[in-house]
């Protein structure tokens, strides 16, 4: 079986991480992948090609770490435009392919196109948490996304809010939660954290303002014995950096930038807790590396699952959020018991699971 990944990648972050890993996880169950870009992501392209997948790039515009919807629009023009350029190309990639499988706005636009043309049915991935729509922006959605065979969301959140802004759509929908390389970590050997030490928290996350960086500045600066490891760049990156500076934080929050998702692994492993402040996420990627390496979880009740419970500490408001966090702090025999539960329960998250339930979807759509 072949199916064609429809993306406009944002750099190289969670979305494109586990499109990467599924489609490995996807390959050992028969199922070969390969890669529609709507825009340039040199990162995800070197990756993709390490790995031997297929890739065709139809614009040389990148997008950005925090696209606004006009840069959508943009790379949604600017693609459309190759594509009619690229037309033999783009009829050449789909020679074989059986399934379309686009990943979020403005991708779906040209999977519909895709489906119209080549006559092969499409399933959409939706990423994110719907919110509220006005009339005429639900028309045009509800238009999209009746046009797909299935539409998969990558986590309750995702799945709820949608059947809830598109209940007419709800026989088309189904939830398969995102998973993550569990092999990754084994070996992984946790003890208790010594209390003389500060405790090592750490968030992974572009720096854009829905990730909600700034407010792990108050909790650094409320809570001693606690130091912060932040991985990932972005548009808010510089504020952040300069915000350190003024609370003389150097020395308690470490900005390590972009890392491959293989150190990422690493610098999980050096820590004892992940604080996730994020509140707008379909299924937080972060939240589900975490786990797979042992490491309990503070967040927000925005974001929380009820396959986190026992794993993650949910805040329902700022002031719980620091609590849970100076908890923690104070009581390291606790973190270690966290932890061990963590690496028990972890392999529900393991992405051979998440590409199984993908492999019974692709079969139900083709027939099999």
């Amino acid at each position: 079986m072949k199916i064609t990944h429809c993306i406009a990648p944002v750099n190289f972050g969670g979305g494109e991480r586990i499109t990467l890993i599924l489609s490995l996880a996807l390959r050992e169950l028969d199922t070969e992948s390969q890669f529609l870009l709507l825009c340039r992501s040199p990162e995800f392209e070197k990756k993709l090609s390490q790995h031997g997948f297929s890739v065709l790039t139809l614009a040389n515009q990148t997008i950005g770490d925090s696209p606004s919807k006009f840069d959508y629009l943009r790379i949604l023009i600017f693609s459309s435009l190759a594509f009619l350029k690229k037309i033999k190309d783009v009829c050449q990639f789909f020679s074989k392919n059986q399934i379309i499988c686009a990943h979020g706005f403005p991708s779906n636009v040209l999977a519909v196109l895709l489906r119209w043309i080549f006559k092969q049915p499409a399933l959409y991935v939706n990423h994110s948490k719907k919110g509220m729509m006005n009339k005429i922006a639900r028309l045009i959605y509800k238009n999209i996304f009746s046009r797909f065979d299935s539409i998969v969301s990558v986590g309750p959140l995702a799945h709820h809010s949608f059947v809830g802004e598109f209940p007419e759509l709800m026989d088309k929908a189904i939830q398969i939660n995102n998973g993550v390389q569990i092999s990754e970590c084994d070996g992984l050997n946790l003890g208790v954290p010594q209390k003389e030490r500060p405790l090592r928290a750490i968030y992974v996350a572009r720096f854009s303002p829905v990730k909600n960086h700034d407010f792990l500045i108050e909790v650094i600066r409320r809570i001693p014995n606690i130091n912060l490891t932040c991985v990932g760049d972005g548009t808010t990156l510089p504020e952040f950096r300069e915000k350190i500076a003024k609370y003389a934080l150097d020395n308690r929050i470490k900005l390590l930038g972009f890392l491959s998702p293989e150190s990422i692994v690493s610098q999980y492993q050096r820590h004892d807790v992940c604080l996730f402040p994020s509140k707008l996420e379909g299924f937080g990627m972060g939240i589900v590396e975490a786990f797979s390496c042992g490491l309990p979880v503070v967040l927000f009740d925005d974001v929380m699952d009820k396959s986190f419970e026992g794993l993650a500490l949910a805040a329902i408001d700022e002031t719980a959020f620091v609590t849970h966090v100076t908890d923690l702090v104070e009581n390291r025999i606790y973190v270690a018991s966290l932890q061990q539960k963590v690496l028990k329960e972890r392999k529900r998250f393991d992405i051979h699971v998440t590409a199984a339930a993908y492999q019974v979807v692709f079969n139900r759509i083709l027939g099999l």
